[in-house]
């Protein structure tokens, strides 16, 4: 077992929590490109999902679902007659 010093230690769980705190502000950006993309286009949802950087439908699906609380599909046809 190696020996770090507690800085060391400190400066590597700051870099983790860093790292983590990034990807989820550019998920919810990803998202928030998505909403818009379903309001105001009438594109598939699997272009939508490319075009926001997502690697496909079921990507863009799974992290919709989790952060908004319905899919998609459902989210685009309660807010299309708005």
């Amino acid at each position: 077992m190696s020996r770090i010093s507690i800085r060391a230690g400190k400066r590597v769980v700051r870099k983790a929590l860093n790292t983590f705190a990034n990807i989820r502000y550019i998920t919810l950006k990803r998202i928030e490109m998505a909403q818009s993309l379903m309001l105001t286009t009438g594109e598939p949802l699997s272009w939508i999902s490319i075009a926001c950087g997502m690697a496909d439908q079921a990507h863009l699906s799974r992290w919709f679902r989790r952060i908004v609380g319905e899919a998609p599909s459902q989210w685009r046809t309660s807010r299309r007659g708005r």
